[in-house]
């Protein structure tokens, strides 16, 4: 007979208001593994808790156990920290898992020593079938305080329970919400099966749902030492304003080459549609010949003492243009901006700047539109095909996009520095853009996957929305000469990140299409 694997995961069914039908469909993945505890957890004594407790004895042999009333107000709070490698599952009643979900779980857990894991998941629909998938990337802490992307199933590590206190099962969702702050702020490994092993009858957002998370939300940015206001824009949906702190002053640098009217949009909107005060514009002039230009750079410097212009008359190269300006920069912080860039909302430079002030975050990238008002960027992708992709690309501009990831703050791979925002400081301890390998295709990329690799944190955000006529300012790769030079870049950036594109990128999932950017799969 061959040898039997113990499991250390347990699966624990809130049974709520659950019929016994419902919690025996909970109960199917059992059929992967008789060995995996069972515990129902109920409110009070009920019937479908003793009925669901023989049938688990009789139809699957595992050994179960029901616990209510006080103890599931502190369950896991007496347990030894030393049993820390023991798991508890958590599933509410009528949900289910695959079949070897316990299994995998399990096998997942003992790898990576994790604290938290969560998993994919799916929804039945009307007729009973498996639908919308719920893809997720993985561990995202500004998604998270934004929407509960990782949903109802957790899976938590016994120890990180107990030193926690445990939980109050008697208001779950809650529980594991606070439970999940917790872990973030102090660094706790929370991992990410990307398998699509749960399924739900609700709609992901309605079973997550719960009156109380923005008053949790408000104690955990107050235990963090952070004045933040927290406004619900839907249904499981925040958005966080951040005091901005001693309102440092801000270069916006502007590289440019003639293109009268397209520098005369940019400026004007920066003028028109930007509240916050304490900033200066720095024009880059690279060889312009126009004299339109020239007028126009007279205009605007006679009409706003902050604005003013620097000739590099280099040829053509990105990363040495932004260098320089950065280099001869007044503010703390860094604005690119390119000169095709219109600026949409007034507070587009503080929805950069509250992010880009916070300890650990590197890079962070603006909602811009296209002409016509569909997304053109939304954050990049570093994907394992190699394609590095602009998410979201060509949705409506009113769209909430998948998961709602085109109206929350996120944590992603890279933006692109048609318009973003950094501190002087993280351009110095990077030493720049990368002028050598990458003069002008990929070093946006490559700086933010640099500051990754030292433990920043890149964010995107859809509160700062700008228009962007892409490539106006100095056309598409039309040419051999500029699609050779493309190419050669293209080239040098996949041997140099050939490791990080096998990984795959954090934030867009697996599952997805790795030649495409529209969450399509």
């Amino acid at each position: 007979m061959p040898h039997q694997h113990k499991s250390t995961l347990n699966l624990c069914i809130l049974i709520g208001n659950s019929r016994l039908s419902a919690v025996r469909n909970s109960l199917t993945c059992l059929r992967g593994d008789p060995t995996v505890p069972v515990t129902l957890i109920e409110q009070s004594p009920t019937r479908v808790g003793r009925q669901a407790a023989r049938y688990i004895e009789k139809r699957y042999g595992n050994p179960v156990d029901v616990v209510s009333g006080g103890a599931i107000q502190r369950f896991g709070s007496q347990w030894a920290a030393a049993d820390g490698e023991a798991y508890y599952s958590f599933l509410p009643g009528g949900d289910w898992l695959s079949d070897q979900a316990l299994r995998r779980i399990s096998d997942f857990a003992a790898a990576n020593q994790s604290d938290f894991i969560y998993v994919d998941q799916d929804q039945v629909n009307e007729r009973g079938h498996l639908d919308h998938p719920r893809f997720k990337p993985d561990a995202s802490y500004d998604y998270f305080i934004h929407t509960d992307y990782i949903g109802a199933f957790l899976c938590v590590r016994k120890s990180t329970l107990s030193n926690y206190d445990g939980f109050d099962l008697a208001q779950y969702n809650l529980a594991r919400y606070r439970l999940l702050l917790l872990g973030f702020m102090d660094g706790k490994r929370i991992d990410h099966l990307a398998q699509p092993l749960y399924h739900t009858r609700l709609d992901p957002d309605e079973e997550t749902a719960n009156g109380g998370r923005m008053e949790l939300l408000d104690q955990h940015f107050r235990s963090a030492g952070e004045e933040v206001q927290i406004t619900q824009t839907g249904t499981n949906a925040y958005r966080t304003r951040r005091q901005i702190l001693d309102e440092p002053k801000v270069t916006i640098i502007v590289p440019f080459k003639d293109k009268p009217g397209l520098l005369h949009t940019c400026l004007e909107a920066v003028i028109t549609n930007t509240r916050y005060s304490n900033f200066e514009v720095l024009g880059i002039s690279n060889r312009s010949q126009s004299a339109s230009v020239y007028r126009i750079m007279e205009q605007f410097r006679r009409r706003d003492s902050r604005i003013r212009f620097e000739e590099h008359n280099i040829s053509f190269n990105f990363s040495a243009l932004v260098n320089y300006g950065v280099d001869h920069a007044e503010g703390n912080y860094i604005v690119l901006m390119n000169n095709d860039v219109s600026v949409v909302n007034a507070d587009w430079l503080e929805a950069l700047l509250q992010h880009g002030q916070r300890r650990g975050i590197g890079v962070v990238g603006a909602k811009l539109l296209y002409p016509e008002g569909t997304v053109q960027h939304a954050g990049l992708a570093i994907q394992t095909s190699g394609y590095i992709g602009h998410l979201h690309k060509y949705y409506a501009a009113g769209s909430c996009g998948y998961m709602k990831r085109l109206t929350c703050v996120q944590n992603v791979s890279a933006v692109t520095a048609a318009l973003c925002l950094f501190s002087k400081r993280l351009h110095r301890e990077l030493n720049g853009f990368d002028e050598e390998r990458f003069k002008i295709a990929f070093n946006d990329v490559d700086f933010c996957l640099r500051a990754a690799a030292l433990g920043y944190s890149n964010i995107f955000t859809p509160h700062a929305i700008a228009y962007h006529h892409e490539s106006f300012s100095r056309g598409y790769e039309s040419t051999q000469t500029k699609k050779s030079r493309f190419e050669r870049e293209q080239k040098v950036f996949a041997e140099l990140y050939q490791q990080r594109m096998q990984r795959g990128d954090p934030y867009y999932n697996p599952n997805f299409d790795q030649y495409r950017d529209d969450f399509s799969y």
